[in-house]
């Protein structure tokens, strides 16, 4: 084999390398890009959570059982903190939903 094959052999191999760490390069970028989504939109339902908690205190029995009890008697204070019991529940089925649907990060 002489020089100019060799060289040119050299140079193919050498630019398939180049374009095949391009594309591992873009792929990789690609799931940091997908992983920052999925982060975000994670702290985004943990500081709406976080909230829904702060309201709702330690323990939201009292306010659950007077609604299964006496629903008619509930005050505006008691019927806030129940929604925020219900929404906290449904901030973390959209949060399984949001997360399933921005790809496959979690």
């Amino acid at each position: 084999m002489n020089s100019q094959t060799f060289n040119s052999t050299v140079q193919v191999i050498t630019a398939i390398a180049i374009v095949i760490g391009l594309g591992l390069v873009i792929w990789e970028l690609r799931q940091a890009r997908e992983a920052t989504q999925s982060q975000l939109s994670s702290d985004a339902f943990t500081i709406m959570s976080d909230l829904s908690t702060t309201l709702l205190g330690e323990h939201p029995t009292d306010v659950l059982a007077k609604a299964c009890d006496a629903p008619d008697t509930m005050t505006r204070a008691e019927l806030i903190l129940l929604d925020q019991y219900y929404f906290q529940i449904l901030n973390r089925l959209m949060r399984m939903r949001t997360l399933s649907q921005r790809g496959s990060f979690y």
